[in-house]
């Protein structure tokens, strides 16, 4: 619900700025129309406007009146779409004050816990997303469990120096974001279901939006980035949009994790909506 108000608000305030940029040009554009010709598959414009006489009048424009002939254009185009534009804002201004995002969800929230036990929501509250994911419990990855050599603050264990770091600035931000380690997801590509472990699955608190994580700590190795390749194509193929739903961080022996980025990407995580 709040990503569908904040394309409603984004998409007034778009509009908005449509408006003032139609007005303000008409308010300035030159008088008449623009009329065009084509002649040997070579277009040719006259200005017609009407004359202090009442008359109407033809002018040809010239190359060195480019100027005014795409101000003409422009004027039309303006005038045609700007009806558009004020119909499809009052929509969504109605839509915006009539349309009640949390009623729904609240109802639920507003149950008794005994009732709650009893009722299936249609649609779950971040709260019960929240609750869902504190009590939810998963198989965690069995490759190589030797590997898993470095302690979190949350008590975990992990499999690099990178990976320590991230979820330690991960859990800094524990009233805004919840992360699991190596959350199994399924996803499919080519015909073909696999099981994968992304290094992170983060919910934000505050919207229920989770994004996957993955850190890429051995780009030096060139399988290793290979598979790195496949499994941001796996993203891609199930409609995880990379830079959206899943993000990346990737390190080699020259280039190590940027942990500046990290606290930038965060930031941005506690921020999505």
């Amino acid at each position: 619900m709040e990503k569908i108000k904040q394309m409603i608000t984004d998409e007034i305030k778009e509009l908005e700025q449509v408006q003032n940029r139609i007005n303000q040009f008409l308010i300035n554009a030159p008088k008449g129309t623009l009329k065009i010709q084509t002649k040997n598959n070579r277009p040719y414009y006259y200005w017609q406007y009407q004359g202090e006489d009442g008359r109407m009048q033809q002018q040809y424009l010239p190359k060195n009146q480019m100027t005014v002939t795409e101000q003409l254009a422009q004027k039309r185009y303006y005038e045609k779409i700007k009806p558009m534009v004020k119909e499809n804002l009052a929509a969504l201004y109605h839509f915006e004050k009539n349309y009640h995002f949390h009623e729904i969800t609240e109802a639920f929230d507003s149950l008794s816990s005994a009732r709650k036990e009893l009722v299936i929501p249609c649609r779950k509250t971040v709260k019960e997303l929240v609750r869902e994911w504190a009590t939810e419990e998963y198989e965690p990855y069995q490759a190589h469990p030797e590997s898993l050599r470095f302690e979190t603050e949350n008590g975990e264990m992990v499999r690099s120096k990178s990976e320590c770091i991230i979820a330690n600035l991960l859990y800094k931000q524990r009233e805004n974001l919840l992360y699991k380690y190596e959350r199994p997801i399924d996803l499919s590509i080519y015909g073909k279901d696999y099981t994968i472990h992304p290094d992170f699955t983060v919910l934000n608190t505050h919207t229920g939006k989770i994004t996957y994580w993955e850190h890429a700590g051995l780009m030096d190795d060139p399988k290793y980035g290979s598979d790195f390749v496949w499994k941001y194509n796996l993203y891609q193929a199930n409609n995880i949009i990379p830079g959206k739903d899943v993000i990346f961080t990737c390190e080699s022996q020259l280039n190590p994790l940027d942990i500046g980025l990290v606290k930038k990407m965060i930031e941005r995580l506690v921020g999505d909506v």
